[in-house]
């Protein structure tokens, strides 16, 4: 239910995990997960665990995509996010 916070992470993280199966870590749907995971932690207020999928989602996404790319974009939105729903504005404003 959208209205099951445990609900909504357990499913995101079954796809994780189905995905790094299938794929291992290092791959464009596992960095994916990693970031919808961390949006749906940080929409339910799992701050600091949110910062850490959308960290793991960067590093993949920079390693195949390079520096400059949408998806990268996305997560560096998602971690500053994350920084500033923890109180962190300096390093979201980074």
């Amino acid at each position: 239910s959208l209205n099951n916070p445990k609900e909504a992470v357990k499913f995101c993280e079954k796809a994780l995990k189905m995905k790094i199966q299938i794929w291992g870590e290092n791959h464009v749907d596992v960095a994916t997960s990693y970031h919808n995971l961390g949006s749906c932690l940080l929409y339910f207020g799992e701050k600091q665990e949110s910062l850490q999928c959308y960290q793991k989602a960067l590093k993949i996404f920079t390693e195949i995509l390079g520096e400059i790319h949408t998806k990268v974009a996305l997560c560096n939105n998602g971690i500053g996010a994350a920084y500033s729903a923890i109180g962190k504005e300096k390093e979201a404003l980074k």
